[in-house]
């Protein structure tokens, strides 16, 4: 359940997210820290908080104005056509100093209109080809959309600050977190507004590892990530750091072509209660499957949660740091230097 295609989105995979769900899910607090379309949180039902955080301003604005008057969204949509003009024109308002001035409906329906007229929603280029008509639609119904945005809290921060604000700010907590980051193989190709290169992959892992390993009597949250199925990724999320590891086959989620499909991964810091395919959970092979994963020439599987902090350090230039997992200090020796 989504009314935007964005590419990656698991709206298609929603049921089957759902199903690994613990309780957690519906309690006290939900947040989908990397919201997109809303493809599973528009799909399960409420916890008492539910947020929805995106770093793109854009889409943080497009829930915003459905959820505020989706009556105002839908009546901009009408006025959209397929046009390959417009198309253009409308990417060049959201580069501008213009677009903050245009009307909050407005650019919300610019926004969606882009994702439906751009090839597999890469807001970039036009889908002209036989393969790849626009899924634009001018008669759009949202109400279905405003009735469950009613009750979330729609952010716009990066993911560690939405982590600071919901859940580092009281001495209790219990949440479930649902992350959806960008896929590794899209650092080599054009697919989101903001992109993740393979160093911000290991900054992920190392907040969400510490976010993890920081669960006491008193801090219960539960951590759902999903992943393209990568050595790289099954390298990071290690049993022996809390995490479980299963394969989902799904079909992407490409705006243009739902025929597609990708295996992926969902990675865990608890024991799901279902698999979604039964005996197809494979936990125990996330360091084995992860031959041939490096940085910098070092296997990944190989690097202690230190060794990893190490190669932070040097990405950014700092001759020490602690270490965001077991709290050792560690410091780059002179042969590590760039």
């Amino acid at each position: 359940m989504s009314y935007l295609g964005v590419i990656g989105s698991k709206a298609g995979a929603a049921s089957e997210l759902i199903e690994l769900m613990p309780p957690e899910a519906f309690g006290a607090c939900f947040i989908e820290l990397m919201a997109g379309g809303l493809g599973v949180l528009l799909a399960k039902d409420p916890a008492k908080i539910n947020v929805a955080n995106d770093l793109d301003p854009d889409l943080a604005l497009m829930h915003r104005a459905i959820q505020r008057d989706v009556d105002a969204v839908e009546a901009e949509l009408r006025l959209l056509r397929d046009d390959d003009s417009l198309f253009e024109e409308a990417k060049r308002l959201r580069n501008s100093e213009e677009w903050d001035s245009i009307p909050e409906a407005r650019r919300a329906a610019l926004v969606i209109y882009v994702h439906k007229m751009s090839v597999n929603s890469n807001q970039q280029a036009l889908s002209s080809s036989s393969k790849t008509n626009s899924s634009f639609n001018p008669n759009l119904a949202l109400a279905t959309y405003a009735k469950k945005l009613e009750r979330v809290q729609i952010r716009h921060y990066h993911y560690a600050k939405c982590l600071d604000v919901y859940l580092y700010r009281s001495p209790e907590v219990e949440a479930f977190v649902f992350a959806d980051p960008p896929y590794v193989i899209a650092s080599e190709q054009l697919h989101y507004r903001f992109n993740f290169h393979q160093i911000e992959h290991i900054r992920f892992w190392h907040r969400m590892t510490r976010l993890s390993k920081d669960n006491s009597s008193k801090r219960n949250v539960k951590i759902m990530i999903t992943y393209d199925d990568v050595p790289l990724i099954r390298a990071l999320y290690r049993k022996q750091d809390g995490w479980r590891i299963q394969s989902l086959s799904i079909g992407y989620n490409s705006a243009h072509d739902t025929t597609k499909s990708r295996s992926e991964i969902v990675i865990t810091n608890y024991d799901p209660s279902h698999s979604s395919s039964p005996g197809d959970s494979d936990t125990m092979s996330s360091d084995g499957a992860a031959v041939g994963a490096t940085m910098d020439g070092v296997p990944f599987a190989d690097l202690t949660c230190c060794d990893r902090e190490t190669i932070m350090l040097v990405q950014e230039g700092r001759p020490r740091g602690k270490c965001s997992t077991c709290g050792k200090s560690v410091k780059v020796k002179a042969r590590h230097k760039r």
